[in-house]
């Protein structure tokens, strides 16, 4: 597979896993994720929002809001019980291996160019003044690589 084609594949796979990178990438989420490796977990039943809501100070709005959007990405699961939600975090989930295989890749390319075996292809550079002209040369298929658009004058 050549480097063009690599290249694309990962910015898919980095496209696909965008709601599970925005969930685990909030301070407060991260903490709540942190705060439940010590709750009980998904062969244990769970733990309800109030449980949740001791452990890691936060409002019981902020709670359910938090393990909402991590719910929807993957990272907690759920179960009922009658009318009771219980949750845990999800561990049998296949979006923990992609972002494994994400970050491998991305390490692999951030080595491929410490080592200058790959590189940013710029095709051409204008001035802002000239703006019309670089959208013009992208519009019509020319663009190959990055078109840069200088914005200052050093």
């Amino acid at each position: 597979m050549d480097k063009q084609t690599e290249l694309h594949r990962i910015q898919q796979e980095f496209t696909d896993l965008a709601d599970l990178l925005a969930a685990i990438g909030d301070e407060t989420r991260q903490y709540l994720i942190q705060a439940m490796f010590e709750l009980p977990c998904k062969q244990e039943g769970g733990a309800r929002v109030g449980a949740i809501t001791e452990k890691t100070h936060l409002s019981r709005p902020a709670v359910s809001h938090h393990i909402k959007i991590l719910k929807d990405a993957g990272v907690v699961g759920m179960r009922k019980e009658g009318t009771k939600n219980y949750y845990y975090l999800e561990t049998d989930n296949r979006r923990w291996q992609e972002l494994a295989q994400l970050s491998q890749q991305l390490a692999m390319l951030f080595e491929l160019l410490v080592i200058h075996q790959l590189s940013v292809q710029i095709d051409c550079q204008y001035d802002f003044k000239d703006i019309q002209a670089a959208l013009d040369y992208v519009a019509k298929g020319h663009a190959k690589g990055k078109v840069i658009v200088k914005i200052d004058d050093e």
